[in-house]
């Protein structure tokens, strides 16, 4: 069904080329809270995946790391589902090589986990790479040292991030439902469906695309019914400090890889 992602040659290859990794090429490529608000890249990010709705995560709080408080308190959105949102940094280097929407979505998935309230800025300190952007597997490196470090504080649950793909789309879609859904893992998160209802959810690291421009990973936190959908679903995503909502065919679509295929990094739980 899934096969762990350890081909270095695609993964050069498709990184290499996506000089656009994580809306940096969309020329400027500021955070949408920037002077000419709504930047060229949050505008092109806006149009690129078709996003059914988006919700505006109003509550902003400052949260720091339990386990290194010299860095300081840094905001984060909070979402109405309870869920966390990060805003994206400024990308840096040349032509805006680091585009950061890896570290948010580390960002995010340490703070609904373990309460860790690590900034994007601060994920670097656990690792990086010399691609474009990052690798998958760079990222699961980070999120594995994260939740093994102590310093005083034990908040995230016993476990390892891994990397999946599928290589059909329906296949990709039933994945993600078992990644999302797992029901053997007690290190799941509350989410807020309405007032009235929550589900217990494990949030995964999903690299959306449109070609071989827009790259940009995301927290893929739920999998909601749309009966108008081929899928029969809508995903529901955190990402640039809110929370948007994407159908099930337009996720397949902006999440094939011809390198990779579908890809996902979820969090396997040592019981």
């Amino acid at each position: 069904m899934t096969n762990e992602t350890n081909d270095s040659l695609k993964i050069f290859l498709i990184f290499f080329f996506a000089l656009t990794f994580c809306a940096r090429g969309f020329a400027l490529s500021e955070t949408k809270e920037n002077s000419q608000q709504q930047s060229t890249a949050y505008q092109k990010f806006q149009l690129f995946y078709d996003w059914s709705a988006t919700y505006a995560c109003d509550e902003i709080r400052w949260g720091s790391d339990p386990a290194h408080w010299n860095r300081g308190a840094d905001p984060y959105h909070v979402c109405t589902d309870g869920s966390v949102s990060y805003d994206q940094p400024n990308s840096q280097g040349p032509l805006g090589w680091e585009g950061y929407c890896g570290q948010v979505a580390v960002s995010n998935i340490t703070g609904m986990f373990c309460q860790r309230m690590i900034a994007p800025k601060n994920i670097d300190f656990y690792a990086t790479d010399s691609f474009p952007g990052s690798l998958p597997s760079t990222l699961t490196t980070i999120l594995t040292q994260i939740f093994a470090e102590k310093n005083g504080v034990m908040r995230c649950p016993n476990g390892e991030w891994k990397t999946s793909t599928s290589e059909l789309s329906q296949t990709f879609i039933s994945n993600l439902k078992k990644l999302l859904f797992q029901t053997n893992q007690k290190s799941v998160i509350q989410r807020k469906r309405s007032y009235e209802s929550t589900i217990a959810v494990s949030p995964v690291i999903i690299l959306l695309n449109e070609g071989v421009l827009a790259y940009h990973y995301v927290t893929l936190l739920d999998l909601i019914d749309n009966s108008y959908d081929s899928f029969g679903c809508s995903a529901v995503i955190n990402t640039w400090g809110e929370q948007k909502l994407l159908s099930c065919e337009n996720l397949i679509n902006h999440t094939q890889n011809s390198a990779l295929g579908f890809l996902a990094i979820y969090f396997d739980e040592h019981n």
